[in-house]
């Protein structure tokens, strides 16, 4: 189980009603409070990528200018599991033996 708290800047004019209902439609997604232009969310997923998507689908909002993870909690036992018995610790071996200069990032860093 993922959990997670968002605090979400609404743009001018944003309706507050609005953005409730639409918070409360995204799947794992629960409303906590809003005022002065600001709210805050809770996401509950069951995997990290779920996660993900209720934050990407919070920053889609209509009437959402920014969206900003607080908090994030995972469970990794499910991830420790996989990597034990998908030859992990070979793979993290080969990392370890492996020069720095030789891996190459694939993800998008925001900041």
């Amino acid at each position: 189980m993922n959990i997670s708290s968002v605090v979400i800047y609404l743009g001018a004019g944003a309706d507050e009603a609005a953005l409730r209902a639409a918070l409360q439609s995204i799947d794992g997604c629960e409303f906590v409070a809003c005022e002065g232009g600001k709210a805050v969310a809770t996401i509950s997923a069951e995997s990290f990528e779920g996660e993900i998507a209720a934050f990407r689908a919070i920053e889609a909002l209509s009437g959402v200018e920014k969206a900003m993870m607080i908090y994030s909690y995972c469970e990794l036992e499910s991830d420790i599991a996989a990597v034990s018995t998908n030859n992990g610790e070979q793979i993290m071996r080969e990392l370890e033996e492996m020069d720095a200069s030789e891996i190459k990032y694939g993800g998008k860093v925001r900041v």
